[in-house]
């Protein structure tokens, strides 16, 4: 168990080159990467001093975003990837990924092995960047799961919590304020959202002639239930 725990002035970085960073890390968070027990009473703050430069025939010249948490999968503000319980915790933290990126969570994760993945009582209030880099400025393919609260909540649970940062997206799909995506997986699990919300901007842009798919103000894709949203 975590408990009674904060970081201020966070600084995560994957360590790939800031032009690039198209790999690197996979499941960061400020306090822990993969939680699979609980964790009670925990927040944390960034240092926004990682520069990733986002180039685009939509911004010439590129974007160039100041994040303290930078990597690539399961990039959460507090936690990357959670497979147990997290209550009463919150994150102020601006990160930057590609693929289930969240202002708390980057993932919560439910399965057979670990079917009670919960969050309550909890909020994010850090800017969320996500998208595939390119520096010629076209597209290199495609991403999915970036949300102001949790990236993708797979048959998890996720109750009384809340998000107010900016989600912005570079070629992603499944990109919601609060999640990105609320899902059921096999064996009959499925993402439950209870009394949440979202008071952040969501904006997501594609270059070339790609569409955007699966935006919401809420939740990008849902596919389990969503109550009292």
């Amino acid at each position: 168990m975590v408990r009674d725990i904060g970081l201020v002035n966070v600084e995560v970085d994957d360590g790939t080159a800031a032009s690039v960073r198209n790999t690197g890390g996979a499941i960061i968070g400020a306090l822990i990467g993969l939680n699979d027990g609980t964790v009670i009473n925990a927040f944390a703050t960034g240092n926004n001093a990682i520069p990733v430069t986002v180039l685009s025939t939509i911004a010439p010249g590129g974007t160039t975003y100041q994040v303290a948490i930078a990597g690539k999968s399961g990039v959460g503000g507090l936690v990357g990837e959670n497979q147990g319980v997290i209550a009463n915790s919150h994150a102020s933290v601006d990160i930057y990924g590609q693929a289930s990126i969240g202002g708390l969570v980057g993932a919560n994760q439910a399965n057979a092995t670990f079917p009670n993945a919960v969050i309550i009582n909890s909020y994010a209030a850090g800017a969320v960047y996500g998208g595939v880099i390119s520096v010629s400025g076209g597209v290199v393919g495609t991403d999915i799961n970036a949300g102001g609260f949790v990236g993708a909540n797979n048959s998890g649970v996720i109750s009384n919590s809340y998000s107010t940062g900016d989600v912005t997206t570079l070629n992603m799909s499944q990109v919601g304020g609060f999640a990105g995506l609320n899902a059921a997986t096999t064996g009959g699990l499925i993402g439950k959202l209870y009394n949440d919300s979202s008071s952040g901007s969501v904006m997501v842009y594609w270059t070339g002639s790609q569409s955007g798919e699966y935006a919401g103000g809420l939740v990008g894709r849902n596919d389990g239930l969503v109550a009292n949203g």
